[in-house]
């Protein structure tokens, strides 16, 4: 057992090799249709300058706070200059698998076009195989990475740190990671949201301009949103899940490593345990994206779910078997500074790691209930249609707001069942039992925005009806599993923040946090209210994005003759060019050309990353600021607050999506409108439109952003926590007097490490001490008295 971190590693060589052998199979299938391959150039340049720009930005603020770091080591005790270096690892890995899955996105979306053309499954499994190549470098660059630093602090330097120090330093490596993921997944959801809704106000105020043609740079700048920031966003989110999720086991597991029955088999098991069943769960993945089978004739939902359904018991009897493998039956370790012990079980944790594949699985059905193209509440959302887009939306409304309330009910039971069967390491392994799910979950997440960009590319080139026929329904089956992936990146975001807010708890010592003071309480509201504040800026910053998408495109229109031109051209004929001429033809192949997409990108991508100064010095800036002036008790207020907030406005996001999913299934209207009684006249596609805008709205700038706010929030707290751990003096005058009574001096713990040991010792002294003195006190009355 002692070289379970190698099978770790090994797992991310072989995913490593799986990864070039998935992108050279992908690399060769070549484009056949050059207008794919002309505007797919088109897309690549605009994708480049996209993430040259984000990476520059990027690469100073990394390089900053790494220096404040390493500062910081020789300024405060409890933490080591190595965090810097581990800081900077977790930003490399992230931005990297960020790139390549960028990469990835933008060679598989015009290939799926390409293959749709000949074959359904065949686009099918091109998508699915780039949705899978995409989430395993999301998953490796996180398990590896961790892998490693762990390996360089505990095993190969081999420092005399003892294990909190190391796990200090390996959080750094979360905390990297969540900065890097904070600043792609909220840059990537502001882009994306300003793309679609620049293109929307183009598309209402500027008549003039043509739409669904090459030769409109802002159309072609929607592919760069869907294969750059729609999947770079959700790599982000994910990867930080993941950091987040283990290294918070990890520092909880370190606990158990003073146990006797611990020891005596492995004492590092619950310390490595959380990565040896991730590991396991992301080779396991590979095996479900090739589950994924689709004809035009099936929903593709339900290949979705059986390779879900696969992973997930795969993972599971593999997880029982590591845990077995690893932990001893029972153990037992000492409470209360002694006087107490607490029992724990391998079959306790496994039982943990249980709960949170089943909680999965269990709200991606709940969620699949009220998604599907067959939901009653989808039929009640469009009967509303024909009232307005007020009716349409409240309804929609009542309904995601259901589906959020009972999600987050299951989402409590399950922290709580966690807790019940391993204590707070209970709760972080209900966290790794939805973690061993994220490499299929992921195929799902990214399967929506490879289809988009297809689809948009479609409409670009002139693809037959009937393959666009079959793009459009796997653009409605991506749309419901984009819903229930939704409702799993809202799930294990709120697990691995608990998980990591209970880390923070105990790697500072914090046992009370005492609501009663005035300040604490403020501190509390503050953080409430805080991803208000953020959700807010963000939006402010995406509307004056999308602004100036409208008004680079225009200008480009304005300036440009042979754009100018060729709008007129496609106007007389309607966009339709079988009537043109030669040399009308002619112009409209010269404005394609001087279409200016990577203007039109770095319009929109400037302005959201100046945006995101602000909202970025708030979520790393602020806890640290807190803690340097009120120390751990004002910052676990705070983080209290942040918690709530997030979850309140986690709902308000989930039930967005419900809006936006009803109002694009078009097909469905078609179908209802009978039993519906809708009339589908221009005033209902508006309403329905109106509708769909206030849906997107929240889902690009939702809950994936609120997501980041909190994990990175709570990343900045589990590095800064050693360094400021909890001091005896801040303990309420209650708690201390509490704690000097239920001590027993003849009591002896049953750990056997020395510092364990020592603060025992140096316990019992102050309660000698205390006793001493109170007699003092008492003989002293006494005195008085006679």
């Amino acid at each position: 057992m002692e070289n379970t971190i190698y099978f770790v590693l090994g797992s991310g060589i072989l995913s490593i090799l799986y990864l070039v052998w998935t992108n050279l199979s992908i690399q060769k299938q070549k484009l056949a249709d050059q207008e794919l391959i002309t505007l797919n150039k088109k897309a690549s340049d605009g994708i480049i300058s996209y993430i040259k720009l984000e990476y520059q930005v990027l690469i100073v603020a990394v390089v900053a706070v790494g220096v404040l770091l390493f500062v910081q080591a020789y300024k405060q005790t409890g933490t080591h200059s190595m965090v810097a270096l581990s800081f900077l690892v977790g930003a490399v890995f992230s931005a990297v698998a960020a790139f390549l899955g960028t990469a990835m996105a933008n060679k598989v979306a015009p290939r799926s076009i390409d293959k749709i053309q000949s074959s359904a499954r065949k686009g099918v499994q091109i998508s699915t195989s780039g949705g899978s190549y995409i989430a395993q470098v999301n998953t490796v660059a996180a398990i590896l990475g961790i892998s490693l630093i762990y390996l360089l602090v505990n095993h190969w330097i081999k420092k005399d740190w003892d294990l909190a120090m190391v796990m200090n330093i390996v959080a750094g490596y979360a905390f990297g990671a969540s900065m890097v993921s904070f600043f792609l997944n909220v840059n990537g959801s502001v882009f994306q949201h300003a793309l679609n809704s620049g293109n929307r106000m183009i598309m209402q105020q500027n008549q003039d301009i043509p739409q669904n043609t090459v030769i409109n740079p802002a159309n072609v700048s929607a592919v760069v949103s869907e294969n750059a920031a729609s999947s770079g966003a959700k790599i982000g989110d994910a990867g930080e899940t993941i950091s987040i999720g283990l290294i918070s086991a990890m520092v909880l597991g370190v606990l158990f490593t003073n146990s006797v029955e611990i020891q005596a088999q492995f004492a590092l098991a619950p310390v490595v345990l959380p990565l040896a069943i991730a590991a396991s769960g992301m080779l396991l993945s590979v095996l479900g994206a090739y589950l994924i089978q689709w004809n035009n004739k099936s929903n593709i939902q339900q290949s979705f779910n059986a390779a879900e359904y696969a992973v997930g018991g795969l993972s599971v009897v593999a997880a029982y078997f590591i845990i077995q493998g690893m932990l001893p039956s029972g153990w037992v370790i000492s409470a209360d500074g002694g006087t107490s012990e607490l029992v724990y079980s391998s079959i306790g944790v496994f039982w943990s790691v249980l709960i949170g594949a089943a909680t999965v699985i269990g709200i991606g059905k709940f969620t699949e209930y009220f998604t599907a193209q067959s939901a009653v509440s989808l039929k009640n959302i469009l009967s509303k249609v024909n009232y307005g887009t007020e009716s349409t939306v409240t309804a929609g409304l009542n309904s995601g707001t259901i589906s959020a309330v009972i999600s987050i009910f299951f989402i409590l039971v399950s922290i709580m069942a966690g807790y019940y069967f391993a204590g707070a390491y209970g709760v972080a392994m209900t966290g790794v039992g939805m973690l061993m799910l994220t490499g299929i979950q992921q195929v799902f997440q990214q399967f929506l925005p490879i289809i988009s960009g297809a689809g948009i590319m479609s409409d670009l080139t002139e693809i037959p009806e009937d393959e666009q026929s079959n793009l459009q329904q796997l653009e409605k089956n991506a749309e419901q599993t984009n819903a229930q992936s939704r409702g799993y990146a809202m799930t294990t975001t709120a697990v691995a923040a608990m998980a990591g807010f209970m880390a923070v708890l105990d790697m500072s010592d914090l046992q009370v946090i005492n609501m009663v003071n005035p300040l604490n309480l403020a501190l509390l509201v503050a953080g409430i209210l805080m991803p208000f504040i953020f959700n807010a800026l963000i939006n402010g910053t995406a509307n004056r994005a999308a602004q100036n998408l409208v008004n680079e495109t225009s200008r480009q229109f304005t300036d440009t003759e042979s754009m100018k031109n060729a709008g007129f051209i496609l106007q007389k004929y309607q966009q339709d060019l079988s009537m043109a001429t030669p040399e009308e033809l002619e112009v409209i192949a010269e404005a394609a050309k001087a279409a200016d997409v990577e203007k039109c990108v770095d319009a929109v991508n400037k302005t959201s990353i100046n945006g995101l100064i602000i909202p970025l010095i708030f979520s790393v800036g602020l806890p640290v600021a807190i803690v340097y002036v009120g120390g751990m008790q004002l910052l676990g207020a705070f983080l209290s607050g942040v918690f709530a907030g997030s979850f309140i406005l986690m709902a308000v996001k989930h039930t967005s999506g419900i809006v936006l999913l009803s109002n694009s299934y078009k097909t469905m209207v078609n179908l209802f409108k009978k039993s519906l009684k809708l009339k589908m006249e221009s005033t209902t596609v508006l309403h329905q439109n109106e509708s769909s805008d206030f849906g997107r709205l929240y889902q690009n700038l939702g809950s994936q952003t609120l997501h980041s706010l909190l994990k990175v929030m709570i990343a900045t707290a589990i590095v800064m926590a050693p360094v400021f751990a909890f001091e005896t003096d801040h303990i309420p005058a209650e708690k201390a007097l509490a704690t000097e009574v239920v001590i027993s001096p003849e009591k002896e713990p049953i750990s056997e490490n020395p510092a364990a040991g020592q603060a025992v010792v140096e316990e019992k002294s102050t309660t000698s001490e205390t006793e001493t003195t109170a007699e003092k006190v008492i003989e002293t009355e006494e005195n008085i008295t006679q």
